[in-house]
């Protein structure tokens, strides 16, 4: 249908208006005729209205005749109907032939980047690494070599597992897939310690191969040697091995918030403004003052002119500034301790380790202002502190037990 559509914009057409008491006979000589008519709209017992083509517009006269109908030209549409109307404006026509060589010359070049796909990657450092190939804006859009370029990207950018450039006119969209990093694990044939990845009091021990240099109750600090890879035998002697075994331990974290005791919410008053902007190749213009208010939530729209995923070069830009104001409603002490304790031990759950448990929480709290009050959390656990570490490597980095 679209195919059909730019066809007749091209050809020329006619839109036209038949009336007559034959209409019916009408479209059948138009039909043996081969003369094709399109989006025929009935206006009653006596008349229709239609388009044509140019071509088969002049037959009608002898169809309409022969039906005893009248013919009348309500429009003519089409580019053969707009050069006709602009042929003596040669400035006119020169103008937009200039104007058509300069959009494609244009589009010969990057002129816009979109990263799409990432989520814990900054857009700012794949772009960063992507200047660093070439692909930047400016850069002419045909010496891009996506094989090779997703090759070299992904080799400096460990984080990234899949990456590719697909090129829409002068926009370039950079598709990427982020990979899951596996925790580093330490080879069994890899002599190595176990050592403390926090601080905490000694609970229980499950070793399976290694030294014990800690028992149950001792406190340890981050850092230290829980089970060693160096075992010294009497009457063997020394003999390295691979550390293995899980360390459980009390573990405390502890921290002080602050929090509101007013709940503020903003509300739309409904007045808005709206902006207006175009970015020509990149080099963004805006229209008239922007945000009007004290306090305004903003939604933003870009429109990108294109013909299919051909980008053009050129985006409309649409900001609409909503303005509000903000609401203040007073919450009970109570109700703020509990809800900050709970967002809290919340962040709590994330620093441990995936399988700690839970033993107790202490809160607190303290109010500093009519506004404010401090809410003080110490939450206990027991979990895994073992992490392992080679021997030979004299750093702290290691894999977990």
């Amino acid at each position: 249908m679209g195919l059909n559509k730019t066809l007749h914009a091209v050809g020329g057409y006619v839109v036209i208006r038949v009336q007559g008491r034959f209409l019916e006979r009408f479209l059948n000589v138009c039909t043996k005729r081969n003369i094709y008519l399109w989006d025929i709209t009935r206006l009653g017992e006596d008349a229709l209205r239609c388009k044509v083509s140019l071509k088969g517009f002049r037959i009608l006269p002898v169809v309409a005749r022969k039906t005893h109908c009248r013919v009348r030209i309500v429009a003519k549409c089409g580019l053969p109907i707009a050069v006709h109307k602009y042929k003596k404006r040669k400035w006119f026509l020169a103008g937009i032939g200039v104007f058509l060589l300069l959009m494609l010359s244009l589009n010969l070049y990057v002129w816009k980047i979109d990263v799409v796909g990432n989520e814990k990657i900054p857009t700012d450092i794949l772009l960063a690494e992507l200047d660093k190939s070439g692909v930047r804006v400016g850069q002419f859009r045909f010496r891009l070599d996506e094989k090779s370029l997703q090759n070299e990207i992904i080799a400096r950018v460990p984080q990234l597992s899949w990456l590719w450039i697909n090129k829409q006119g002068s926009r370039v969209v950079v598709q990427v897939k982020e990979r899951e990093m596996p925790p580093e694990v330490i080879d069994p044939s890899q002599t190595c310690d176990l050592v403390a990845k926090k601080a905490g009091v000694i609970h229980n021990l499950n070793v399976r191969a290694g030294q014990n240099l800690v028992a149950a109750g001792d406190t340890v600090q981050e850092g230290a040697v829980l089970v060693s890879g160096t075992i010294e035998t009497e009457g063997v002697g020394v003999r390295t091995v691979h550390a293995d075994g899980e360390v459980l331990a009390r573990t405390w974290y502890e921290k002080t918030q602050a929090f509101s005791l007013v709940h503020r919410e903003q509300v739309p008053t409904g007045n808005t403004k709206t902006q207006w902007g175009v970015s020509f190749f990149g080099h963004p213009f805006w229209f008239g003052k922007g945000d009007p208010f004290a306090q305004s939530q903003v939604t933003k729209q870009d429109m990108d002119w294109a013909i299919g995923n051909t980008y053009l070069g050129v985006t409309i830009h649409k900001n609409v500034y909503h303005e509000v104001t903000t609401e203040e409603t007073p919450m009970a002490l109570d109700d703020v301790v509990a809800q900050g304790a709970d967002q809290i031990q919340k962040e709590f759950a994330r620093e441990a380790d995936s399988q700690a448990k839970f033993v107790k929480a202490d809160v607190t709290h303290q109010q500093i202002d009519e506004e404010t009050v401090e809410v003080t959390v110490i939450a206990e656990y027991i979990e895994n502190i073992a992490k392992k570490v080679r021997i030979d490597s004299g750093t702290a980095e290691g894999a977990d037990g």
